[in-house]
């Protein structure tokens, strides 16, 4: 079996916030996502950023239209 992934999820509102987090997390994370109100604020640039931040990580991004539960 293999191991579990780990996400971590930027549910910021600036992408200056999410990459600071990132900064200090990628090395410790596998699947780093680009949260719905990151997306919504900062557009597919945010994606963009968080791709050349980690090349080699895999990136999400979580466009929700509604995110209720």
């Amino acid at each position: 079996m293999s191991r579990p992934l780990l996400q971590l999820a930027l549910d910021h509102s600036s992408l200056e916030d999410a990459q600071r987090d990132v900064m200090l997390l990628k090395d410790s994370v596998d699947i780093v996502e680009a949260g719905t109100i990151l997306c919504l604020n900062e557009g597919l640039g945010a994606v963009k950023a968080l791709r050349e931040q980690c090349p080699n990580k895999i990136i999400v991004a979580d466009w929700k239209v509604a995110d209720a539960g």
